[in-house]
């Protein structure tokens, strides 16, 4: 792929709406929850939106504008616009676990279970010391009704970091919807300290 050369005014005025969409970025993330500051962190994550948009007018590929489009949208609850910009990072930075585990969480979180078992695997493959991906797997594999697999992916999991509570969580619910306990999540919206 050709690189294209940018002017030191185009290098800039990148470097100042990446700065800038980073910092309402990380404002709007750090809003505690309440119906004012839902507003807040809303104003600040559009804002960003915008800021990360003109980076990417001055450079279409910059994958790190596209993964702080995904975070924005994620930040307020826009599932399917940060699944689509995820997905559009992991086609440059094939190579990145965390893109893989941002694009699954967002397709779990609009109930895309092919995608999320795709995405999660991937994730899986780059870094498979990695426990916390093997409970996106098994929540992959459990909205996806492979029940087996979900189940084997939640014990590696907990075997992996037996201490982590969230990979305890998910091992009991991928139990409890196989004995019939709970039922079968369409989505997985919530956090994972809610299942």
């Amino acid at each position: 792929m050709k690189r294209r050369r940018f002017s030191e005014t185009q290098s800039n005025e990148y470097q100042h709406h990446y700065e800038v969409a980073w910092t309402l970025l990380k404002s709007a993330m750090r809003v505690a929850t309440t119906p004012r500051s839902d507003e807040s962190r809303r104003d600040a994550a559009l804002a960003a939106i915008g800021h990360f948009h003109a980076c990417l007018e001055i450079v279409p590929d910059a994958w790190p504008s596209m993964w702080g489009q995904g975070k924005a949208h994620q930040a307020i609850g826009e599932h399917a616009a940060a699944l689509d910009w995820f997905e559009r990072t992991s086609q440059i930075e094939t190579g990145n676990a965390d893109v893989w585990r941002e694009a699954t969480a967002e397709a779990l979180a609009v109930g895309d279970a092919p995608r999320a078992v795709q995405y999660a695997q991937n994730a899986v493959q780059l870094q498979p010391e990695n426990s916390g991906l093997y409970a996106n797997l098994a929540l992959s594999f459990l909205l996806a009704g492979r029940d087996g697999d979900a189940q084997n992916a939640a014990r590696i999991s907990c075997r992996g970091d037996p201490d982590d509570e969230t990979n305890q969580r998910v091992l009991r619910l991928v139990e409890a919807v196989i004995t019939g306990d709970r039922e079968r999540p369409r989505c997985f919206e919530e956090r994972a300290h809610e299942l």
